[in-house]
């Protein structure tokens, strides 16, 4: 909680610890109400206990790097079998978290299932989820990262490859850049992957 602060207006308003600014020494705070992050120096700061505010656990595998990337989408690019086959037995991974460019594990593996044997493992992944387990997992919004609670989020209407707590999200999703690839999305959507080995000199389907 914010407190002490000059900006009177600042003071009381809650939020989630993230890192530090190292130029500045001041804590990157994440504000709910605003939805924002602001740097607050640690005097200006203070732990409060609200279980409104704890948010819910995260699976590791599911919190993203720096630039925006989960593991998974690290080993869909190194093409890693083994550690693949660990993360989709053991750990369930959310296929839809997006990194800063707006592309998610899903999304990465419709694009290189050709190429990439752990695309065509995740793609494999996917299908098997029926609808009824689909509504069991928690989902994460596409745009703040809140995890769905009783209040059931709903998928672009379009690609069907994201998911929203709200219409403000959705709408600030879509202006960050969600539209630029959101009927790209759609398209890969509605293909059927057929992969093929080499045989010869020449390809044959399997």
């Amino acid at each position: 909680e914010l407190h002490s602060l000059k900006t009177a207006s600042m003071n009381g308003q809650q939020g989630w610890c993230k890192g530090y600014v190292t130029d500045t020494g001041r804590r990157a705070i994440y504000l709910v109400e605003a939805k924002e992050t602001v740097g607050i120096k640690p005097a200006n700061l203070r732990l409060v206990e609200d279980a409104e505010m704890t948010p819910t656990p995260t699976k590791l595998c599911d919190i993203p790097d720096r630039l925006g990337a989960v593991c998974l989408l690290e080993v869909i690019q190194a093409d890693r079998q083994d550690v693949a086959r660990v993360l989709l037995s053991e750990f369930q991974p959310n296929l839809d978290i997006e990194d800063c460019d707006g592309m998610s594990p899903r999304g990465l593996s419709i694009r290189t299932a050709m190429m990439s044997s752990v695309a065509a493992m995740v793609n494999k992944a996917a299908a098997k989820d029926s609808k009824k387990e689909q509504k069991k997992r928690l989902r994460i919004c596409s745009n703040c990262g809140k995890a769905e609670t009783e209040d059931l989020f709903f998928q672009c209407s379009v690609c069907k490859t994201v998911q929203y707590c709200g219409e403000k999200c959705q709408k600030r999703h879509w202006k960050k850049g969600h539209k630029n690839i959101c009927a790209g999305l759609a398209e890969q959507q509605s293909f059927a992957i057929v992969l093929e080995k080499p045989m010869g000199e020449r390809f044959v389907s399997v």
